[in-house]
């Protein structure tokens, strides 16, 4: 016969669940990576946004493909006031810099 095993159920935020797995299997920093990379889109304005073709994040690094020189211009331009934005929800330093392609 098989044996169960009974677990102990409390009441858990989802949040602390989900920070405990990050923490064990070392994903924390890949997972604010994500997080900053998704939340770049919301920094930037109705027009811009149609012109950004693919947004990523890589070890400390935010890559931005986009298909409009005027929209490059101003990514490059404004850098620094979004790596501050961008890095403001978090403990640590996420994002180090912006690459524009």
């Amino acid at each position: 016969m098989l044996s169960v095993k009974t677990r102990l159920m409390t009441d858990v935020p989802l949040s602390s669940l989900l920070d405990d797995f990050l923490k064990e299997n070392k994903m924390e920093a890949a997972f604010d990576e994500h997080t900053a990379a998704a939340r770049f889109s919301e920094l930037l304005s109705e027009t811009m946004r149609p012109h950004i073709q693919k947004v990523w994040a890589e070890r400390g690094q935010l890559f931005v493909k986009c298909d409009s020189a005027v929209v490059k211009f101003e990514l490059l331009n404004r850098r620094s006031e979004w790596l501050q934005q961008l890095n403001a929800g978090f403990a640590e330093t996420v994002i180090k810099e912006i690459v524009v392609l």
